[in-house]
C-alpha cells in the first residue's frame, strides 16, 4: 500500500474503483513476468545492439557478413565467445517511480544441429555487484537456418538502490557457434 492509497481509502465505508492505481505494484511470484495493464506504460527505447554502425570494443573480431537479421552484421558466437555484449543501464536510468517493465529480444541464427543447451537470454538486477533478480530465457525453436526471435518481459525487483545496475545479455553456455543480432530493450514505464 502507498501513502497515497492510504490517505484516499482512510475511514472510507467504500472505495473509489481509481483507487487502486494507487496501490504498490503486484509483483510476480512465477519465473515469468506477467505485464499487465501495458494501458498505464508509455514505452521507449533504452538500448538496441544492431552490429551495423557501432564496432564494441573487443567484439569486432566477432562481426559477420555471413547472415544478418537486418542489414548487414551479425555477431558470431563460438567456443571463444561465452558472453555477448551487454547492455547496462541502472534502475535511477529508466524511472523515478517504484518499478518498470522492460522488454528484451534477441534474433538467434543456429548454421547447423543444435546441441541441448542453447543459449539464454539473460536480464539481472544488481546491488554492489550481487544478483538479486537473474532471469535467463531460452529459445524454444531450435530450427537450423532460421531466425528465431527470443522476447519477454521483466518486471524490475523492489530495488535495494536507484543506483542498481540492470544487464541483458546473451550468454553462450555450451559455447556453440550460432548468429545474433539485434538485441534490444524497450521501457515500460508508469505514465505521469
Amino acid at each position: 500500500m502507498t501513502m497515497k492509497y492510504y490517505f484516499r481509502v482512510f475511514g472510507r465505508t467504500s472505495l473509489d474503483p481509481e483507487a487502486e492505481a494507487d496501490l504498490l505494484v503486484e509483483r510476480s511470484v512465477l519465473w515469468l513476468d506477467e505485464f499487465k495493464q501495458p494501458e498505464r506504460y508509455q514505452c521507449r527505447n533504452i538500448g538496441l545492439y544492431d552490429f551495423e554502425d557501432v564496432m564494441y570494443p573487443g567484439f569486432d573480431k566477432y562481426y559477420s557478413k555471413d547472415t544478418a537479421h537486418t542489414p548487414y552484421f551479425s555477431l558470431r558466437m563460438n567456443e571463444e565467445l561465452e558472453f555477448s555484449p551487454a547492455l547496462k543501464t541502472t534502475f535511477g536510468g529508466i524511472t523515478t517511480k517504484d518499478h518498470a517493465w522492460l522488454k528484451a529480444s534477441v534474433w538467434i541464427y543456429f548454421p547447423d544441429t543444435v546441441r541441448s543447451e542453447t543459449p539464454l537470454l539473460v536480464i539481472s538486477t544488481l546491488h554492489e555487484g550481487g544478483n538479486y533478480k537473474y532471469r535467463t530465457y531460452d529459445v524454444t525453436d531450435k530450427t537450423p537456418g532460421v531466425w528465431h526471435k527470443i522476447e519477454y518481459f521483466y518486471q524490475t525487483p523492489a530495488v535495494r538502490s536507484r543506483e542498481d545496475e540492470i544487464v541483458i545479455y546473451v550468454w553462450n553456455r555450451s559455447k556453440m557457434t550460432f548468429y545474433m543480432d539485434d538485441l534490444r530493450v524497450d521501457a515500460f514505464t508508469l505514465m505521469e
